[in-house]
């Protein structure tokens, strides 16, 4: 249900086995080959190995270092001019260095004094709510799916919203997804994007540049 929830979503990075060795030591979020990073740690571990091994040419915000033979290889193919004693930025070796890591998306949801923690690859969907016009401007549907990925139960939120919004809901199949996807769609009468946003928001602590809305009414 909901009551004061909130949601926050963390985009962490995981490096394969052959960049580990330029996070050894690094602050992390979890350990070994399950260890991944936020955005700044993995700045800081870049920073961090590059002092490490005495790389850094000049200082400052806008610091440059010389490639060592790790760096040169993992970050660059072989048809590319870069190579182990060439001078690169770091911003721009570390806009490489993120190209080659995996992206996951940690959701921690909190209500109450339940904490649930779940954790995908890939970045995260914003759920959608549509407005369909279902007969020229007489029946209009609204839906919302993607919520799976936020924790959030459909026939949950189906019953929130019938219960708290006195909206006749129901709960189906995404059919948008594939026949492999079990994501279900929650269908309310009426226009209601509006106020289905602010429910999603303030019930269930969804921030609002994870919701997306879409009208296609006439």
């Amino acid at each position: 249900g909901g009551g004061a929830a909130t949601i926050e979503v963390e985009t962490l990075f995981k490096p394969t086995s052959n960049l580990r060795p330029i996070f050894a030591g690094s602050a992390a979020t979890g350990e070994g080959r399950d260890a991944m990073y936020s955005a700044e740690q993995v700045r800081a571990a870049l920073g961090a190995y590059c002092t490490r091994e005495e790389l850094f040419t000049t200082e400052g915000s806008e610091r440059e270092l010389k490639l060592d033979q790790q760096l040169a290889s993992q970050l660059y193919g072989k048809k590319e001019p870069q190579a182990a004693g060439d001078t690169e930025a770091e911003d721009r070796l570390l806009e490489r260095l993120m190209g080659k890591l995996t992206v996951h998306s940690r959701v921690v949801r909190t209500f109450g004094a339940q904490r649930e923690e779940s954790l995908r690859k890939g970045r995260l969907e914003p759920i959608l709510v549509t407005a369909e016009d279902r007969h020229k401007g007489r029946k209009f549907t609204t839906k919302v799916t993607g919520l799976e990925a936020f924790g959030i139960v459909p026939n949950s939120l189906a019953s929130d919203l019938k219960s708290k919004l006195s909206m006749g809901a129901s709960v189906g199949k995404d059919l948008a997804k594939s026949k492999h996807d079990d994501s279900m769609e929650v269908a309310l009468q009426g226009n209601v994007i509006n106020e289905v946003v602010d429910f999603l928001r303030k019930e269930y602590g969804v921030p609002t540049k994870h919701i997306k809305t879409q009208s296609r009414c006439k």
